[in-house]
């Protein structure tokens, strides 16, 4: 059986300018990750299903009790390859239902190429009149 995956947005230039970019260094396919973004806003990111499989369904969490997620501007999250052309595969944002937490359903494909694919994943958001990018780097390898 084989898989094909097209991005729409894969001729789309990013438009925002991205004011603060943070390069997460937290295992985020087996552990919750707390980021700070200065004066004290802390920021709980997780992944699930834990170990980052393939065609599953994934859950990107952002959980944070001073960051109201209902006014949060400009939010997007995908996953593409870091060492390869994998396209483009965003996540779609679910409205959040409390103010204190923000939720985004995706999934990432196979790669037929390299089983240890390394994935980029960038969440970006306008917070306090910057556009934040936080960017979290994930192996496909089990191991």
């Amino acid at each position: 059986m084989l898989f094909s995956f097209f991005s729409k947005y894969q001729n789309e230039k990013q438009v925002e300018q991205i004011d603060q970019l943070v390069h997460v260094n937290c295992p985020l396919k087996r552990q919750t990750c707390l980021i700070n973004l200065g004066a004290d806003f802390k920021l709980e990111v997780s992944l699930s299903p834990e170990g980052f499989p393939a065609m599953e369904p994934l859950v990107l969490q952002l959980k944070s009790s001073r960051i109201n997620f209902k006014q949060i501007k400009h939010f997007s999250a995908f996953f593409e390859g870091r060492d390869m052309e994998m396209g483009k595969h965003s996540l779609s944002l679910s409205k959040p239902r409390e103010s204190g937490m923000l939720l985004a359903k995706g999934l990432i494909p196979l790669c037929p190429m390299d089983p240890n694919m390394v994935w980029l994943l960038s969440i970006q958001f306008e917070f306090q009149g910057k556009m934040t990018s936080l960017q979290f780097e994930m192996s496909s390898s089990t191991h």
